[in-house]
């Protein structure tokens, strides 16, 4: 039986972890990070909590929690998670709440989408603070 969807998406990234870690390091990575938080900015709430949805190692889940909203990172592969944990404790970043291994499961939640430089689908929704 061939695998679909989210199982092939977790294959995939547990494949090359540590590269993923890495790759906003490179130059077009550092130019992705730039243009893609250059254009989450205008978007976020002064405060309030985020859903990083497919945040891979964290990268982009510290650095909106370095702007002050707590951070919630969702993705499919755990091995990416247990990176995002391992990048967070070593940088000393605070404000990533939890860090959860998703499923397909829709959301109910209002969001802004926002394409990725590297992704057709959505890497980071914005979820409006509850009060």
């Amino acid at each position: 039986m061939e695998k679909q969807g989210s199982d092939v998406v977790r294959d995939y990234y547990a494949s090359f972890h540590q590269r993923e870690l890495s790759r906003l390091l490179t130059a077009e990575g550092r130019l992705e990070f730039t243009l893609t938080t250059r254009l989450l900015r205008p978007h976020l709430p002064f405060h309030g909590r985020v859903l990083d949805i497919g945040g891979g190692p964290g990268r982009y889940a510290a650095w909106l929690a370095q702007q002050g909203l707590t951070v919630s990172l969702a993705d499919l592969s755990p091995n990416l998670l247990d990176l995002a944990g391992e990048h967070l404790t070593d940088t000393g970043i605070t404000g990533v709440n939890e860090i959860a291994q998703a499923d397909n499961t829709p959301i109910a939640t209002p969001t802004v989408r926002t394409a990725g430089a590297h992704q057709d689908d959505p890497l980071i929704r914005v979820a409006p603070s509850a009060g």
